[in-house]
This record gives C-alpha cells, sequence and structure tokens, in this order.
C-alpha cells in the first residue's frame, strides 16, 4: 500500500505513522517502554514538554520529532 501525500502536512504525518510502525516492529508494544527507551537513547526528551510529545507521537497526534525518532531507529539497528 502506498500513500500519496497531498502536501507537506500530510507527509509529515504520513512518516510519523511508518515510524511508530517501525517501533511497534521493533517490539516496542506499549508506550511506556517507547518513552523509557527514547529517553535513554536521546536524553534531550527527558523533561516533560519532551515527554508529552513522545506519549502524543505514540498516540500519532506529535509530527515535529520524526528526525529525532529516525535516529533512535538508526541507533537500535546498530545495536
Amino acid at each position: 500500500m502506498s500513500i500519496v501525500p497531498a502536501n507537506t502536512d500530510m507527509a509529515k504525518k504520513i512518516a510519523s505513522v511508518v515510524l511508530l510502525n517501525k517501533f511497534v516492529a521493533h517490539g516496542f508494544e506499549e508506550r511506556k517502554a517507547f518513552v523509557q527507551m527514547v529517553i535513554d537513547i536521546y536524553p534531550g526528551f527527558d523533561n516533560m514538554k519532551g515527554i508529552n510529545k513522545l506519549n502524543n507521537f505514540w498516540a500519532l497526534r506529535e509530527f515535529s520529532i520524526n528526525d529525532e525518532l529516525e535516529k533512535v531507529l538508526e541507533t537500535l539497528k546498530s545495536e
């Protein structure tokens, strides 16, 4: 299946869905485990604002942290 984004906003949202799917495929089936793992790898999220962004990403309501989460996935792949 392929989705062609109508604009850049939709492209970010689609990319977030793909990223979340990759995290779930890595075994992160619960939000809490995902948030803790990201904080462990990317300590810049270890504050209320960062945790809120991660929680909202998990709920597919945050689309501005895709780049950081791509780096987290790269780190996971290299381990």
